[in-house]
């Protein structure tokens, strides 16, 4: 007579949150998850230029290198892999009530698809029906 196998009653939770997302904070800051860092191969120092499609509420990320934009200066990423947010949060005219916001990633555009150049990293917000008017 055999024993019966018995199923654990618990799971192992995993410290790393790899599903890629960017939040926007009520600092007025963009944090790169670790899922984000390694999908996009973020380094503290490095330059991303950001851009924004309102009707469709996604966030875009480009490497200055990869994707040119005339004259916009890019943004850096810092140490603690945070990047200042405060130009896009007053352009979209966001106040501390309405952060923070997450973004989850959508798609890495490979070739130029519509408005989203090739080499673009597209995110979505999240909104949690409060209304934000994004």
């Amino acid at each position: 007579m055999s024993t019966p196998t018995i199923a654990p009653s618990f799971e192992w939770i995993s410290n790393v949150d790899d599903q890629p997302f960017l939040t926007v904070d009520n600092q007025r800051r963009i944090y790169f998850n670790a899922g984000t860092r390694t999908l996009l191969g973020v380094t503290p120092h490095q330059s991303w230029l950001i851009g924004y499609d309102p009707a469709n509420k996604r966030l875009i990320l480009a490497k200055p290198e990869i994707v040119r934009a005339a004259n916009i200066a890019p943004f850096n990423v810092d140490k603690r892999f945070y990047m200042s947010a405060r130009k896009f949060v007053d352009k979209l005219g966001l106040d501390a009530n309405d952060l923070p916001i997450n973004f989850r990633f959508i798609e890495h555009i490979t070739a130029a698809k519509g408005a989203y150049p090739a080499g673009s990293y597209v995110f979505e917000a999240e909104l949690d029906g409060a209304g934000t008017d994004l």
